[in-house]
């Protein structure tokens, strides 16, 4: 999987927890975007709902399911999950890109 089609996956399943979101607060889908860590944006919830959305449309787009967080490496400061650009990129590393 390329680069840009990760990204938009990562971002469409951003726009997909923006939209149900009950309290206002929305994710800037940007890659620049910091989710976690210092300046992170994203709550716990926010995090886990961004990586079952990303999860689901990469099944959906693939037809194979894949796991993103699979030890607790992932979660930290500066892991995969850092920035929008940041899960983009280990998205298409984990589809072979």
């Amino acid at each position: 999987m390329s680069a840009k089609s990760a990204l938009e996956i990562v971002q469409t399943a951003i726009s997909e927890v923006n939209e149900q979101n009950d309290d206002g607060q929305t994710v800037d889908p940007a890659p620049e975007t910091v989710l976690l860590g210092p300046g992170g944006i994203a709550d716990s919830l926010t995090m886990v709902n961004i990586v079952v959305a990303v999860e689901q449309n990469l099944e959906a787009q693939t037809g194979v399911y894949v796991t993103l967080i699979e030890d607790d490496a992932v979660l930290s400061e500066d892991g995969p999950l850092r920035t929008v650009g940041s899960l983009a990129e280990f998205v298409a590393g984990k589809m072979g890109g």
